[in-house]
């Protein structure tokens, strides 16, 4: 299963008691020079890759989905146990409930119950933590790259094409104009392939056009993960499809001076 863009955001699994867990970004920190990225080496991964089986009764398929694990990363012993001790917390029973007999979820009907709670008598509950070696380090996103929008603008040749289809000749990037978002003509890009500065992106013929497009807003809905894109198929590249697309180590993630 490939990735779509909009799966490069931080992820939350809600507990549906108003408790949220979040794990890591899908992107990739180095080693693909692929484009849109490998999935089978994005940070955390997508799909059911390494799927966390989170109530079972089966002993085969826990047998199965540890011979099925795929190595990847740093050893991040801290999330093991943040996911151990989460699925072992009462705040999770909604969520176990939700998955407990329903079709293709692996949690039997029995679990609907679970976790206990803390104070429940003849409940013991344990973490059992097995790892492979020392505790290193675990890499993510700063939290302005998971949502945002870049300042990375693509002339698409249609509306609804991926970032990951356009090429160095038709991006541009924001070196001015960051503060202000509601201010379109103090703005300024770079034509990295014509080494030129121009205040209006690629895709547009002068600034005035440039405004009217802004002003008037995207053409149609913006997908979840997604920037807006403007008239004359402009879009602004959310940091989400950008981290999609490329790895992070051919990202320039380094914020503007006037976000810093």
């Amino acid at each position: 299963m490939r990735r779509s863009e909009s799966q490069a955001q931080n992820r939350q699994v809600n507990s549906g008691a108003g408790v949220y867990y979040d794990h890591v970004s899908h992107f990739s920190y180095g080693g693909s020079n692929d484009s849109p990225i490998n999935p089978d080496v994005t940070w955390c991964f997508t799909g059911d890759q390494n799927a966390i089986i989170p109530h079972t009764t089966s002993e085969s398929d826990l047998h199965n989905a540890i011979n099925d694990l795929h190595a990847y990363g740093n050893t991040a012993i801290d999330m093991g146990v943040k996911w151990g001790v989460a699925l072992l917390d009462p705040s999770t029973k909604s969520l176990i409930a939700s998955l407990a007999g329903a079709s293709g979820s692996g949690v039997p009907s029995v679990a609907a119950g679970r976790p206990e709670q803390f104070t429940q008598s003849d409940v013991l509950k344990v973490l059992v933590l097995m790892t492979d070696g020392e505790n290193t380090q675990q890499w993510d996103l700063y939290d302005h790259y998971k949502n945002n929008l870049s300042f990375v603008w693509a002339n698409l040749d249609n509306a609804n094409d991926l970032v990951s289809g356009s090429n160095l000749w038709q991006t541009s990037v924001q070196t001015q104009g960051l503060s202000t978002p509601n201010n379109y003509t103090d703005d300024q890009f770079f034509w990295s392939y014509y080494d030129r500065t121009r205040n209006y992106p690629l895709g547009y013929s002068s600034q005035s056009e440039y405004v009217n497009a802004r002003n008037s807003g995207p053409i149609g809905t913006v997908p979840a993960g997604q920037g807006p894109t403007y008239a004359n198929n402009v879009r602004q590249a959310s940091w989400q499809e950008l981290f999609a697309t490329f790895s992070y180590r051919n990202v320039n993630f380094t914020p503007a001076p006037e976000l810093t």
